[in-house]
């Protein structure tokens, strides 16, 4: 699996730490009814201010965009059910240590976008919660077959039948959705939730996605297009991005497909 896993060490914390997190978007598909049906769901942002540690590692992953097909992006995103459905994206998420510090849900293949408290539900697989993931089911124009899956931890459903989405990815991952074969086939995934800490996250903000256009968008730090659901049609969701900063210097983490680290002294 090609990904992201990139790692900050410091050995002295002295300051808070701000972090600024877009999960990745859903890809669309590549048999759709109408000019925006079945596009892919945008990612979601979160950002805030590690506080209360002394020393650790931060280990970043960013999540990868949904792409057309069966494959899963890297992050967690839920695979799509045949070759024309959109799978989710990927999550981007922090951890300090084996403690999980913040999660920025990812949007679903030709579905629903990612969000804080909960990913949102599509009109058939429901978004992740905070406390379970989105529950996949058949749908689409007619109804679809076996096969799909609901989403768990920072893994989004499994979409089946024709054309039927992949869930994006989250601290709860959206459910897949089942598409049938007739002549409109298609099933929307659901959008994976968000996360953070309240013991070691102080001032928390969040920003959830709506439809291809990301949450946290106006950010001075949003770029390369982070978190954009793929568009009408066949189109490819886009990473995800994460920014840290440190005594007032900004670290960038996107998706590379390589391991990168940064060690701060």
């Amino acid at each position: 699996m090609t990904g992201i896993y990139q790692v900050l060490t410091t050995s002295y914390w002295g300051n808070p730490i701000d972090m600024k997190l877009w999960g990745a978007g859903g890809a669309s598909g590549n048999k759709q009814c109408g000019s925006s049906s079945n596009n892919g769901g945008a990612g979601g942002f979160v950002s805030g201010t590690l506080t209360g540690y002394t020393t650790g590692t931060l280990s970043v992953y960013v999540g990868g965009g949904g792409s057309l097909g069966t494959g899963s992006a890297y992050g967690g995103g839920g695979p799509g059910g045949d070759g024309d459905a959109g799978a989710g994206g990927g999550a981007t998420y922090i951890y300090l240590g084996s403690t999980l510090l913040m999660v920025a849900g990812a949007g679903a293949g030709q579905g629903a976008p990612g969000g804080y408290p909960n990913g949102t539900d599509s009109c058939v697989g429901s978004g992740g919660t905070q406390t379970a993931g989105g529950i996949g089911c058949p749908g689409g124009y007619g109804g679809g077959g076996g096969g799909y899956t609901s989403g768990s931890f920072l893994q989004g459903g499994q979409g089946a039948g024709c054309n039927g989405g992949g869930g994006g990815s989250g601290y709860y991952g959206g459910g897949g959705g089942s598409g049938d074969c007739g002549s409109c086939p298609g099933a929307t995934g659901g959008g994976g939730s968000g996360y953070y800490n309240p013991t070691l996250i102080s001032n928390f903000a969040y920003s959830n996605g709506s439809g291809t256009t990301p949450g946290g968008n106006t950010d001075a730090d949003w770029a390369n297009s982070a978190g954009t659901g793929g568009a009408w049609r066949a189109g490819s969701g886009y990473p995800g991005r994460v920014v840290i900063t440190m005594k007032g210097v900004k670290y960038t983490f996107g998706y590379t497909g390589s391991v990168q680290t940064l060690t701060i002294s």
